[in-house]
């Protein structure tokens, strides 16, 4: 389920007559129209702060996922979207239903830490602004029903499909133990502190690896310098008065912001690091990209009441297309010299 898309290109490719690396290509063309597709309807369904959507969207590092061949493609699209219908003054029956939709999806895409997002619309929506035919509670039920129902079917597929392949160990190997890492956690709460704090500092915050493609094998220097800037510009276009969500909606989406960045941190040390390390191992600055984009978003509410700034918000939206395009292409070129001809140091050597 996760990787439908990309599959699908794969079989298209095969049936026009393309070899192997026709098929790669398929699967990564098919992967960059689905995210192309599900970022267009956000961008439609977004009612506010549409430059922030648009910056992190057109980042390099979200084209770069969104042309691979990873599930990223279609779940950063789906984190989008979502966000994007929170900005809707009233919910109907097919906001909700987008919503849900696009929720069930993550939740078999990457399971349990897309949970918090079931709830997202029950604390952000006012009753008022619900205009679906279900209840807020029954629509939650409902969701959250099947985000469990996809996560168990593909869990348990994968488990069929995986039947006569040896273990996939994790890089930690027998080191890692998830169960023992928990109770370290609980009894070391201020440990367990300096552990997030310190990974954060060693990764510069997720927010200077922005130009850090694949893990942590190509970065790339002037990406990693401007991508804050980037964002920094589209919060300031996301400024004028008539963009505003909400001191309520900006409160519960920073709280929300937070509890998702903590609870990514915590999935990986948990599932992922050898009990006791001193830092998380294995997150990646795309885990962090929502996270992104309700910073920027809540920047720009900072930037209003500071500033008052006399921006209208059609002209926040027409100076954020030239600005994150052009930003956009930069990284394309930028991205197809590191892999094909390689640094511009490496040229002159």
């Amino acid at each position: 389920m996760p990787f439908l898309p990309g599959a699908l290109g794969m079989v298209l490719a095969r049936l026009f007559g393309f070899g192997a690396l026709g098929c790669l290509y398929g699967g990564r063309l098919m992967n960059l129209l689905v995210y192309t597709l599900l970022c267009y309807a956000a961008l439609r369904s977004a009612k506010k702060c549409r430059p922030a959507f648009l910056a992190v969207m057109l980042l390099p590092m979200s084209l770069y996922m969104g042309a691979s061949l990873s599930y990223d493609a279609a779940l950063l699209a789906c984190y989008y979207l979502m966000l994007a219908l929170l900005t809707c003054p009233e919910w109907d029956s097919r906001t909700a239903a987008v919503y849900t939709a696009a929720c069930v999806f993550a939740n078999g895409t990457k399971p349990y830490i897309n949970l918090l997002w079931v709830v997202l619309p029950l604390v952000v929506v006012r009753r008022g602004e619900w205009k679906a035919r279900l209840n807020r509670a029954w629509y939650t039920v409902g969701t959250l029903a099947g985000a469990l129902l996809l996560t168990q079917i593909v869990e348990q597929y994968g488990t069929l499909l995986r039947h006569n392949y040896g273990t996939i160990a994790r890089q930690g190997g027998s080191t890692v133990n998830g169960g023992a890492q928990l109770l370290f956690v609980l009894k070391n709460p201020l440990r367990y502190i300096a552990v997030l704090l310190g990974t954060l500092y060693e990764n510069d915050g997720f927010l200077g690896q922005l130009g850090l493609f694949g893990w942590k094998d190509m970065p790339v220097a002037f990406l990693n310098l401007t991508g804050p800037m980037v964002l920094l510009a589209a919060a300031l276009l996301c400024a004028p008065k008539t963009n505003a969500l909400g001191r309520r909606r900006n409160g519960w989406l920073s709280v929300f912001a937070a509890v998702y960045a903590v609870g990514a941190m915590t999935a990986m040390y948990i599932t992922y690091t050898p009990v006791g390390m001193v830092r998380i191992v294995g997150l990646q600055t795309r885990y962090f990209l929502p996270v992104w984009l309700l910073l920027a978003v809540g920047v720009a509410a900072l930037i209003r009441r500071a500033l008052k700034p006399a921006l209208t918000a059609e002209r926040g939206e027409a100076l954020a297309l030239p600005l994150c395009g052009w930003y956009a292409f930069a990284g394309a070129v930028l991205l197809f010299q590191h892999y094909f001809i390689g640094p511009v140091y490496v040229i002159y050597q």
